[in-house]
């Protein structure tokens, strides 16, 4: 695995990241590639992706014109080429143009969680587990925290919310109650 963080955060550290650690590990249709951003995000009024762009502002530099990478183009779309069998790329930021206040849309009401699950569903997560972790064939994944427009939320203790009820969702999914699901493992 390769992690980015403190005095190694810059757009520099992820374009090697991708263009040379990820390369050098030579990933084929055996391999599964995980790529997740957490931290703040925007996007250009004229940008045609629904993803959010990465600000990647450091410390010296704060320019958010030099300090982006689009999660569609500069991201996903270079690490699909790579030829995984699966892509899986993640980003928990906000995806609104700065400056303009977002909606709240409809749709951010709290789902109801399940508090059992039975056996003919855990069939099929199974099911479902198969087919994105080995697929037979490639398989590429983009999601985000936000839609255009809207912003990311969080808690200092829990994180953000789309890393938090995803996690959660994927430990649901395998059903195992010692997996304990992290970005590390």
């Amino acid at each position: 695995q390769k992690i980015i963080k403190g005095n190694e955060f810059s757009k520099a550290s992820v374009n090697e990241a991708i263009d040379i650690w990820l390369k050098s590990q030579e990933p084929n249709k055996s391999d599964i590639v995980v790529f997740y951003y957490s931290g703040h995000g925007f996007r250009f009024a004229n940008d045609e992706s629904i993803y959010p762009r990465m600000w990647l502002k450091t410390s010296t530099d704060k320019a958010v014109n030099t300090n982006n990478l689009s999660m569609e183009e500069d991201v996903y779309d270079r690490i699909v080429k790579m030829g995984a069998g699966v892509n899986i790329v993640l980003s928990d930021c906000c995806n609104s143009v700065p400056g303009v206040t977002p909606s709240f849309a409809e749709s951010a009401m709290m789902a109801e969680k399940e508090n059992a699950i039975n056996q003919e569903r855990l069939e099929e997560y199974i099911k479902d587990f198969d087919k994105l972790f080995m697929p037979d064939l490639p398989l590429s994944i983009i999601a985000t925290a936000s839609d255009s427009t809207e912003l990311a939320g969080g808690t200092p203790t829990m994180g953000g919310f789309f890393t938090h009820f995803f996690l959660e969702a994927l430990d649901m999914s395998i059903y195992d109650d010692e997996l304990g699901p992290e970005w590390e493992n």
